[in-house]
């Protein structure tokens, strides 16, 4: 008796897109016709005084091609990311929190 497994790998690319001058945003959204749906914003700009803000989310909604009966995505996936970043002149670098 033959014993077979099949092993998906996903990966989840999630760049964080840290501050800048001015305000900025980026919105996308992806869907397919099996029901995916598939969603990232990022906004970020500056605070004054060299502080920056940068905010994240990513969301992944797919029933997959066929139905599961133990749930009703095969994948969901949420991801939340903040981030606040001090630069400092000249070189002397960057401290991102």
């Amino acid at each position: 008796m033959a014993i077979s497994q099949i092993l998906w790998v996903c990966a989840v690319n999630s760049f964080t897109k840290l501050g800048q001058d001015g305000f900025h945003g980026t919105l996308n959204y992806k869907t397919n016709h099996f029901g995916l749906q598939e969603f990232s914003l990022n906004v970020n700009g500056s605070l004054g005084h060299d502080w920056f803000y940068s905010g994240n989310i990513y969301q992944d909604f797919d029933p997959g091609t066929f139905k599961l009966r133990s749930s009703a995505n095969q994948d969901r996936t949420q991801i939340y990311k903040a981030a606040l970043t001090k630069r400092y002149a000249g070189t002397k670098g960057e401290l991102k929190v």
